[in-house]
């Protein structure tokens, strides 16, 4: 997108990407109407098509969203088991005086510093899965001062840490059912056509109406595709997953650095 729409908030930016092209649909229809070329009368043929092009965005739409909601709480989920892995370390540093939970701590900071770079960059999570694979070994240290249940809760989270990151980079990778892009792509540049050549008794009246269908069908379009990869921070995209919350988790780790490090003194 141009770089200008990157200033406007998010609830107009689609809408504001999609106005040139209902420009040059109007300039396109006056073209035609100056030529004289005729078209046809929107009659219930035409009216058909509209509905069914309408039909088949919705049924793609609601899909995409079933996806979207369920994209929407991974962050949160992400940073929930990481917190959950501090709260059995500030647990072990509590209960037993020997046990430094500081390297852990820092290695979950690290961890959720590299997964928002990860999610912000779009690269491989290569690096995401080696610090979760890193947790391991203080795993291991802890086991010493722990109960096993204790353990396999750790490695339980470690496990559904990697699941969620290869689940986003799915997400990222594939796209909605693509026999339904193709028909709604199909449906739609029918419509659009339908809609350049419409005739009417007032031209003026005929080409407004006509120019909001083409604007609502191309926004629906492209807010589909923007929909389709919450987690495409790359462009300016209007509909990604806010990170917000895994920058606050990585603010509360840090402040549970200086706390965790108050407790141990204090047990020591």
């Amino acid at each position: 997108m141009p770089k200008y729409l990157e200033l406007i908030g998010s609830k107009w930016r689609l809408l504001l990407f999609t106005l040139p092209f209902t420009v040059l649909f109007c300039l396109a229809r006056f073209l035609i109407h100056q030529l004289g070329w005729r078209g046809w009368d929107f009659d219930g043929l035409a009216s058909a098509l509209v509905a069914a092009t309408t039909f088949v965005t919705a049924f793609v739409l609601s899909g995409i969203l079933t996806d979207y909601k369920l994209s929407e709480g991974l962050p949160a989920d992400l940073c929930s088991s990481v917190e959950a892995i501090q709260d059995c370390n500030s647990l072990e540093a509590s209960s037993h005086a020997e046990y430094d939970p500081q390297p852990l701590l820092g290695n979950l900071i690290q961890l959720l510093e590299e997964l928002h770079n990860w999610l912000l960059s779009g690269q491989s999570p290569e690096l995401v899965l080696q610090r979760i694979a890193g947790l391991s070994p203080w795993f291991a240290q802890m086991e010493a001062f722990s109960a096993p249940p204790l353990i396999s809760r750790l490695q339980l989270e470690q496990a559904k840490l990697r699941q969620m990151v290869l689940r986003i980079q799915v997400i990222r990778e594939t796209n909605f059912v693509p026999p339904a892009y193709a028909i709604l792509e199909l449906f739609t540049a029918a419509t659009i056509g339908a809609l350049l050549f419409l005739n009417g008794e007032q031209p003026l009246r005929e080409t407004i109406q006509s120019a909001v269908l083409f604007t609502a069908f191309i926004y629906m379009q492209l807010l589909i595709r923007d929909l389709d990869n919450p987690f495409e921070y790359q462009s300016s995209s209007s509909a990604d997953v806010s990170l917000a919350i895994v920058l606050s988790a990585i603010q509360r780790l840090k402040q549970t650095t200086d706390i965790t490090a108050t407790l141990t003194n204090a047990t020591h």
